[in-house]
């Protein structure tokens, strides 16, 4: 019906996207639904960059660094902690 996933209409291939997993990887399930999409979504878009907002789980990432470059960026929560232990 549409010719690709709907999850990706719009992006392009071999580009920079950006994903969140704060709040999204919590129980067992959720971390392999999403580790599923991410894989779904690498195969399909092949970017170049991936921006990664909230933690990077081990069991999700792992064996697909070398399919692209994931950065990753922490989420406010965890930059507020971090800040508040640096003053201290």
């Amino acid at each position: 019906m549409f010719g690709e996933p709907p999850a990706f209409l719009g992006v392009e291939k071999n580009s920079i996207v950006s994903i969140g997993t704060y709040g999204q990887i919590k129980a067992a399930e959720s971390k392999k639904y999403f580790r599923e999409g991410l894989i779904s979504m690498l195969d399909f878009l092949s970017p170049q960059v991936v921006l990664v907002y909230g933690p990077m789980n081990r069991k999700i990432f792992e064996g697909l660094s070398g399919r692209t470059c994931f950065v990753q960026f922490d989420d406010w929560t965890t930059r507020q902690h971090i800040k508040a232990n640096f003053i201290a």
